[in-house]
């Protein structure tokens, strides 16, 4: 009889060595989860963040794109004009050489 208390005192005394290690491996997994958890908050600031500038670029970008279409529209109307005023001018050494005296 007691032989069998003392077996089952140390089967106890096992399960409760044993209860033990499974709680402090739970604790270990729930802090690699939490760990985890907050390497993806942070992966996923820094994505929010990248975002944010890349928005930012794509904005440039487009105004960089506007600005050079305003100037090809800025020289073109000026090669337009510098054309008339070559025409104007050859219009007027035309114009003047018909007073030309000898």
């Amino acid at each position: 009889m007691q032989e069998n208390t003392r077996q089952s005192v140390q089967a106890v005394a096992a399960s409760v060595e044993q209860s033990s290690m499974t709680g402090q491996a739970f604790d270990q997994i729930i802090d690699m989860v939490n760990n985890s958890s907050q390497k993806v908050n942070e992966i996923a600031a820094a994505c929010e963040e990248e975002a944010a500038q890349a928005a930012e670029v794509m904005s440039s970008v487009e105004s960089i794109s506007a600005s050079s279409e305003e100037s090809a529209a800025a020289s073109e109307e000026t090669a337009a004009t510098c054309q008339s005023l070559a025409h104007l001018a050859e219009e007027l050494a035309n114009s003047a050489a018909a007073f030309k005296t000898n």
